[in-house]
């Protein structure tokens, strides 16, 4: 998978704007979400899952099938943040994450999270696997 489109946004609201966008779009190509702790003031993210998994998503983009598709990388947000209950991307039943960094294909039961995100196979299958 090689993206049409790869955008990067912070927060929640940001996100509703361009789910509601691609919703709307008729060709509906396939939508790939990296959720991932926003950056601190050093340019890291607070998250080191998120740190790590960066070094081996860039490795492995290069390496999948062209196809169509769009990522958006989506910055939760401060670790506070983020650790709240009331987080809205922990209790909106869409997004439902538990944790991050975590990859999701959008209208779909493909994820990966955990340990699992941390594996290059399991990644390359949720990309490549239609």
């Amino acid at each position: 998978m090689s993206f049409c489109e790869e955008i990067e946004i912070e927060g929640y609201e940001t996100f509703q704007t361009k789910i509601k966008e691609w919703e709307a779009d008729k060709s509906k190509h396939p939508l790939f979400i990296l959720f991932t702790g926003s950056n601190g003031s050093d340019g890291q993210s607070w998250c080191p899952d998120c740190v790590q998994f960066e070094g081996m998503w860039e490795t492995l983009k290069k390496s999948f099938t062209p196809s169509e598709g769009s990522l958006i990388r989506v910055k939760v947000g401060s670790r506070d943040y983020w650790k709240d209950k009331n987080c809205p991307f922990r209790t909106d039943k869409k997004t439902g994450l538990s944790s991050v960094p975590t990859l999701v294909q959008w209208g779909s039961p493909k994820r990966l999270s955990d340990d699992a995100i941390q594996n290059p196979e399991n990644v390359q299958m949720l990309m490549e696997d239609e």
